[in-house]
């Protein structure tokens, strides 16, 4: 029978010694579903606990869904503790794509508990220390703050996920898509459509969380090629006929739109777009707009399968222009 250990040199609580060495013999399947735990009078006995601290234990385990009470019984590891703790950015419609593509990929008593951070790392410290104690596994989309890698480095490596973003923690499993190269040896293959633009213009808004590495990338594909090039940051959009948009925001997209059909401009050849990130509606607005996209359910897959077999990942998914009218 499993029995745990009280150091009374930790600094942390009986209660809370207890608690996590339950949690971690449940994830870790050293107690099997429906095993039976020992009783309250045998932990107090064998541990030299009060009452109120066994109960205090086994209290917070239930509402963990750790375990469950059957009266006259006992307490038993509850038959369904597989939980992954999935940490989105903000929804959209890729993200939608990307979920249900993990959810189609694990099996039907796999739980998924979806929350998001928003960018904000308040947030996602409050998530992490609520959901971490009750989920066997933890996907998180990370983003650039000094904090995130502090945070994240608290998640216990075996259970940490990092995907879409790496934020370069070299111990952490990772899928996720690239940024970086992955921009310039996609423009390098469309080189010859994007020659007929005078100008290749980066719409980087300042409400963006966009990698910013990926500026350097753009700068020198069209450094490479002897291509007029801007970079801008904020959203008074004045469309010029010769000019290509690189587009990661679809807020900045639709007030372009809006100035080609006020200007009566033709997209794919008085104007070019490349946006970031395929979603279903992009390949029927006018006539097709052009996309550079990770395959997010390719992704979700990936994530599934991590979560399944707990094993360390370090998973680039490629990075792909789709074609469409609007280049």
């Amino acid at each position: 029978m499993f029995l745990p250990q009280i150091d009374d040199n930790s600094p942390k609580t009986k209660v809370t010694q207890l608690v996590e060495q339950f949690r971690n013999a449940i994830l870790t399947q050293e107690l099997s579903k429906s095993e039976k735990l020992p009783s309250v009078n045998e932990l107090m006995r064998t541990c030299s606990l009060s009452r109120d601290t066994v109960v205090k234990v086994y209290n917070e385990l239930k509402a963990q869904n750790l375990i469950i009470a059957s009266p006259q019984k006992g307490y038993f590891v509850a038959e369904n503790n597989k939980r992954l703790l999935l940490v989105l950015d903000t929804f959209k419609a890729y993200k939608e794509e990307l979920y249900a593509s993990i959810i189609n990929h694990l099996p039907d008593d796999y739980e998924v508990e979806l929350v998001f951070h928003h960018y904000n790392v308040e947030v996602l410290e409050s998530v992490l220390n609520q959901g971490l104690p009750r989920c066997s596994a933890c996907a998180v989309m990370s983003f650039d703050h000094p904090n995130v890698p502090i945070l994240l480095s608290k998640v216990p490596k075996e259970r940490l996920l990092i995907i879409d973003w790496n934020v370069r923690m070299k111990e952490a499993a990772f899928v996720g898509q690239d940024f970086e190269n992955a921009l310039l040896e996609n423009l390098e293959t469309q080189k010859e459509k994007l020659a007929k633009y005078t100008k290749l213009i980066y719409l980087y808004p300042k409400h963006t969380y966009h990698p910013a590495t990926s500026i350097r990338y753009f700068e020198e594909f069209c450094k490479n090629n002897q291509v007029d090039y801007e970079i801008k940051t904020d959203t008074d959009i004045k469309v010029q006929q010769g000019e290509m948009y690189l587009l990661v925001s679809d807020r900045t997209m639709a007030l372009l739109l809006n100035q080609i059909q006020e200007k009566k401009l033709k997209i794919g050849q008085d104007i070019g777009i490349l946006s970031y990130n395929e979603t279903p509606l992009k390949k029927y607005v006018r006539n097709g707009i052009s996309v550079i996209s990770t395959d997010f359910k390719e992704m979700g897959k990936q994530i599934a399968g991590w979560t399944l077999n707990n094993r360390h990942v370090n998973l680039t998914i490629p990075t792909e222009i789709i074609l469409r009218e609007s280049l």
